[in-house]
């Protein structure tokens, strides 16, 4: 009752936050990655980035002003992932905070002895379960040109495999989709990741993958939407699993 109820009110206010044609044109122009998508679907995911915007809170750090095309651009490359899963995942994330650039948070550990560290870590971005999602606005800015990174992406993937738990690299699946395969294209995967990181054989993702299931995962992910050929080519049963998880609805460059 519940989601319909949601999805009406969606439906309400959308003719009223819908996003300016030409502020949709200014960021569709900026990403490349859509440049093949077919009318509907960008007219979909349009709707899908207005709504975003209109529901989520976006705060700037370190003296950064989040404008309307900032917004528009992280919320269309955080819908991508979702044009047919449903704006309703990402209902988890609270905020949006942007800093200029990479940023360091300061993290407390505790080890065995109870002895308590802290760690500084360089970081792009990074989502929290039910909170907010961080992202440095530099490499937002970055994403979505065909390369192979998109922090956006990779952060929304952590969103959607934490839906079920810690994030590891199994989000809960369509009932369609058959949870053994996806495990067995993954750990296939997996390993000749690490195969290759041991040989130091040439690394056909981001070496960050190889940071653990959740991390190869999500670059998985960007990968997915980003250079989708290459992907397909290097283990075309992810590339298989990925496709039928997203469900997606239009033909992608095959870089």
């Amino acid at each position: 009752m519940w989601a319909k109820f949601r999805d009406w009110r969606r439906n309400r206010v959308l003719d009223k936050v819908r996003m300016d044609r030409d502020l949709w044109e200014r960021v569709r122009t900026d990403l490349p990655i859509l440049d093949t998508m077919d009318p509907d679907s960008a007219l979909r995911l349009r709707d899908l980035a207005s709504l975003f915007c209109h529901e989520k809170n976006f705060e700037g750090i370190h003296g950064l002003e989040v404008d309307e095309f900032m917004r528009a651009y992280v919320a269309t490359l955080a819908c991508l992932p979702v044009i047919r899963l449903g704006l309703s995942r990402l209902d988890p994330i609270t905020s949006l905070i942007l800093y200029p650039a990479e940023f360091i948070p300061i993290r407390q550990e505790t080890d065995e002895a109870g002895l308590v560290h802290q760690r500084r870590e360089i970081l792009s971005g990074e989502a929290w379960k039910n909170g907010p999602v961080v992202l440095s606005w530099e490499d937002v800015h970055a994403s979505g040109q065909g390369s192979g990174y998109n922090v956006v992406i990779h952060e929304i993937a952590h969103i959607l495999d934490m839906e079920n738990g810690e994030a590891n690299g199994f989000p809960p699946l369509p009932r369609s989709m058959d949870a053994q395969a996806w495990s067995r294209a993954f750990r296939a995967a997996w390993r000749d990741m690490n195969r290759r990181m041991q040989t130091d054989a040439p690394l056909p993702i981001a070496a960050y993958a190889a940071e653990s299931p959740a991390e190869f995962f999500s670059v998985c992910c960007e990968y997915f939407f980003e250079c989708p050929g290459l992907l397909k080519k290097t283990w075309p049963q992810v590339f298989e699993q990925l496709a039928l998880f997203f469900d997606l609805p239009w033909e992608q460059p095959q870089t």
